[in-house]
């Protein structure tokens, strides 16, 4: 009772931060009124046979003299300390799930996917030891599935070298694979210099789809292991109406590779093979292919130096390709023997003859 009145006369006093009630027998508990004094931060309670002391004052103090009490105080006390020491090491790990979150981000920008999905795992860990709440593990989870979205779009190989260059084009895989995902039926990746990996990475996705009907993979520096994923994964797709592919560097293998995935597509009715390395063999094979194509209304093979072989090779094939309707041999090398003969064989060929033909 000498206590509480001692608290309640005090209470509000502005400035009083250390209190001293040694040997006062206050126990088993001290009195709510204690409570009350927010503004201390020194209390001394030595030798007052207390049992216990309120959570939120032990909490508030930071200095706090207890000894001399009960032995169910040091018990008390000792399970406090145990449980203080519990949240403190959960506080930690979740101060440094969230740094490792962020570095995770970090590398997740600059491509380096590796690290991403290290920091990532570190962080889940540091989680479930902190039982943190749901937000933070949200933040894990939302970082988790941005991972496994880029993993799927550019392959767990995919690495950059930080050249933010490369950064932009595997970004630009991304968003490419996304649209697929998302039952895009056209796609462009338009001079965005993906290269061979890039191309196996974006052929990924291309096997997934049943409903792609138009690809643009102009000037991206796709040779003929790039140009080989890409025909195995467009095998079959009957969706397929239109690939460009011009300005790369494919060659007569990348070329016949493609020529085996045309034989199971008869429904592309445009492609543009312009400026990749083609010869006369090259041209021949896929020719020779594309008239199993009765569909196909625009081949374009410019700047390819097939000359006068491969146009003669052409030209064999044009009263099979009857709904042909745009030609495109210009730069070439295309002479006056094989112009005589593709000449020769637009007698057979209305289409051509009302549409396009350039060489």
């Amino acid at each position: 009772q000498g206590a509480a009145a001692i608290a309640n006369s005090l209470r509000g006093t502005a400035g009083l931060t250390e209190l001293g009630l040694e040997g006062n027998q206050l126990g088993p508990r001290l009195p709510d009124a204690l409570q009350g004094l927010t503004q201390l931060r020194s209390l001394r309670l030595r030798n007052n046979a207390l049992t216990s002391v309120p959570i939120p004052m032990l909490s508030m103090l930071r200095q706090l003299d207890l000894e001399e009490n009960t032995p169910e105080l040091a018990e008390f006390l000792s399970e406090f300390l145990l449980d203080e020491e519990a949240e403190a090491a959960k506080r930690k790990h979740c101060r440094e799930g969230l740094r490792l979150v962020t570095l995770a981000w970090t590398a997740y920008g600059v491509l380096d996917m590796p690290l991403a999905r290290r920091y990532c795992e570190q962080a889940g860990s540091r989680m479930a030891k902190a039982d943190a709440m749901p937000g933070e593990h949200a933040k894990v989870q939302e970082l988790r599935e941005a991972i496994e979205r880029r993993d799927g779009a550019l392959g767990k190989e995919f690495k950059s070298d930080k050249d933010p260059a490369q950064i932009m084009k595997g970004e630009s895989i991304e968003r490419a694979v996304l649209k697929i995902n998302g039952g895009g039926t056209d796609v462009s990746l338009f001079a965005q210099q993906i290269g061979d990996q890039g191309a196996i990475s974006f052929s990924k996705a291309l096997k997934e789809s049943s409903v792609l009907a138009w690809i643009d993979l102009t000037n991206n520096d796709i040779g003929p292991l790039g140009a080989t994923h890409l025909a195995a994964a467009l095998e079959g797709k009957t969706a397929l109406n239109t690939l460009w592919l011009p300005y790369n560097k494919i060659g007569d293998e990348g070329v016949t590779a493609l020529s085996r995935m045309l034989s199971t597509n008869t429904s592309l009715a445009k492609l543009d093979l312009a400026s990749n390395g083609l010869s006369a063999k090259g041209a021949e094979v896929l020719v020779h292919t594309l008239k199993a194509n009765p569909s196909l209304r625009e081949l374009r093979l410019s700047m390819n130096y097939i000359g006068n072989e491969g146009a003669t090779a052409v030209a064999m094939q044009l009263k099979a390709l009857r709904d042909l309707q745009e030609l495109d041999l210009a730069g070439c090398g295309v002479e006056r023997e094989g112009s005589q003969a593709i000449v020769k064989e637009l007698r057979f060929h209305q289409g051509l003859t009302a549409g396009r033909l350039i060489f």
